[in-house]
Formats: C-alpha cells, structure tokens, sequence
C-alpha cells in the first residue's frame, strides 16, 4: 500500500477552514428549505433544526383513514375510524414520501453538524 505525502508549496493537503465552510453551506441549504433564517447558523443548534424539520413535515401521526385488509386472499381496503390493523398504522404514499424527504434532510443535518465539529476541532 503506497503511502500518499505531499511535497508541494501549497502546504497540507487537507484544509479545515474550507471543511468548515463546505459543512456550513450544507447545513444552511436544509436550514433555507426549512425556511430557517441562514445568518443564525453560528448560534442554531441541531435540535431547532430538526424541530423544524418535524414542524414543517408532520408526518409523525398517521392519519390514514383507508387502511388495507385481506379479504377472501385479496387485498381490499376499509375506511373506519381506526386506521389500524393488528398494531400498525397504514399511510398514503404521499406521506410515505414526505416522511422520507424529512428523514432525509435530518440525515444530512445530522452528518454535517458531526464533521464540522470534527472539522473546527482540527482548526
């Protein structure tokens, strides 16, 4: 395994001001989806964003009122007011969608907040 060393004039190879500056675009981007002022991003914490984040994508309680059912081995579909079967709440796929794109967001949340305290810690 060859070792990689840099000998040039530019100096190291890894620059943790630009990691930080990369980190920080990413964060801003999800906080301006989320329609989050972006000036606040020295002083947001990870938990308002993802506060907002499930504000604005409340998907948390499934709301279906169609929920499927097996009838004779197929499968047709009941409205009633407990849109539960055995435990488990059914939702559209709309919700199922956005509920994914939040998920989504809050990785990315997630991810950047980790590497840019790894990255400001270097600086």
């Amino acid at each position: 395994m060859a070792i990689r060393t840099f000998t040039g004039s530019e100096g190291s190879i890894y620059s943790a001001t630009n990691d930080v500056n990369w980190q920080e675009e990413q964060i801003a981007f999800v906080m301006a989806i989320l329609g989050m002022d972006i000036d606040a991003i020295d002083t947001v914490t990870i938990d308002e964003i993802i506060e907002t984040s499930r504000a604005l994508f409340d998907v948390s309680i499934l709301n279906s009122a169609i929920k499927p059912i097996l009838v004779g081995g197929k499968v047709a579909s009941d409205s009633g007011a407990d849109s539960s079967v055995e435990g488990k709440n059914y939702r559209h796929a709309s919700e199922s969608w956005i509920a994914a794109q939040k998920v989504q967001l809050e990785e990315v949340v997630r991810r950047n907040f980790h590497w840019r305290h790894l990255a400001k810690g270097v600086m």
